[in-house]
């Protein structure tokens, strides 16, 4: 549904260097670690162990943070 969160509360969200998942509060947002990609902290934190997070579902996620924003605007 677009617009639900808002643009300005979504500019919040991916203005964080990691964001807790909303469907499993005990991970953190799969879809946050591909959007942001090396600016998430855990991203970062696996390329630098060398660890693949093994994030799936890329093509469910809008492909820039601007265009995830725009989405929620309203």
């Amino acid at each position: 549904m677009q617009g639900w969160l808002g643009e300005e509360r979504m500019t919040e969200l991916l203005g964080t260097g990691s964001f807790v998942c909303h469907k499993n509060t005990n991970l953190q947002c799969a879809g946050h670690m591909l959007i942001k990609g090396s600016e998430n902290q855990f991203v970062r934190l696996a390329e630098q162990w060398n660890e693949d997070l093994k994030l799936k579902g890329r093509e469910l996620v809008f492909k820039t943070v601007d265009e995830c924003i725009a989405h929620h605007h309203y």
